[in-house]
């Protein structure tokens, strides 16, 4: 886990990905036991991505997530790795 000069969370996982956490709801709220209105928890962040993760495998038919920002309202946007380029076999003229 990493906190940015911002007061942002990131997790990096074993299998290399990292998810963004964003920073505490709490912290910015004029009330810290209240919150801020609509912002979301890191437990609910995390369990709306872990419960999505299984239907976002099989629609991703194989290529790798490298990085999962969880900091939206209404869901979480994913980095996916570079494809690998086919390899061209070079013919002479």
């Amino acid at each position: 886990m990493t906190l940015s000069d911002r007061y942002a969370w990131q997790v990096s996982l074993s299998n290399g990905m990292t998810l963004d956490l964003g920073r505490d709801p709490g912290a910015d709220a004029p009330d810290p036991q209240g919150g801020i209105p609509g912002a979301l928890s890191f437990a609910q962040r995390i369990e709306r991505f872990v419960d999505a993760w299984p239907q976002a495998q099989q629609k991703l038919q194989g290529r790798i997530a490298t990085h999962a920002d969880l900091r939206y309202p209404n869901g979480f946007a994913l980095t996916l790795a570079a494809l690998s380029e086919p390899i061209h076999s070079k013919k002479k003229r």
